[in-house]
């Protein structure tokens, strides 16, 4: 029923020779990354069947939370929320990747950061336009 997706619509770029074999590399060692690709693979088969739905871009610094359907189930109410500029978040690196690098995940802000700003709005996945 939506599609909200974070930041520009992505670019896929191909990797170096090199970067190919460490990934292919990391995929032969390393079982949890043949799992994380196979979880990959099924989301992006999903994926494929929600690609009717126009995507609701975000900022990078935004979230959204408490989705709820109309009664016609053609809108979609929800609440985005927007962390200010200048909080600090929680950086966890997780070592064992399809890409051999090591990575960080993005984590929450810290205890006592400043409240974040909230937006009520609503969208309409058939046009593609919010209010």
């Amino acid at each position: 029923m939506t599609d909200f997706r974070r930041g520009p619509t992505p670019r896929e770029s191909k990797p170096t020779p090199s970067q190919k074999f460490l990934e292919d590399q990391q995929k032969e060692l390393f079982k949890s990354v043949q799992e994380e690709l196979e979880d990959k693979k099924a989301t992006e088969e999903k994926k494929k069947a929600v690609e009717r739905l126009k995507p609701f871009y975000m900022e990078a610094r935004q979230s959204v939370r408490a989705l709820q359907l109309s009664p016609d189930e053609r809108l979609v109410t929800f609440i985005l929320d927007q962390e200010p500029e200048g909080t600090k978040t929680t950086i966890i690196p997780e070592f064992v990747t399809e890409s051999g690098y090591t990575e960080d995940i993005r984590d929450r802000e810290k205890v006592g950061s400043i409240p974040t700003f909230i937006f009520k709005t609503r969208f309409d996945s058939c046009s593609g336009s919010s209010s």
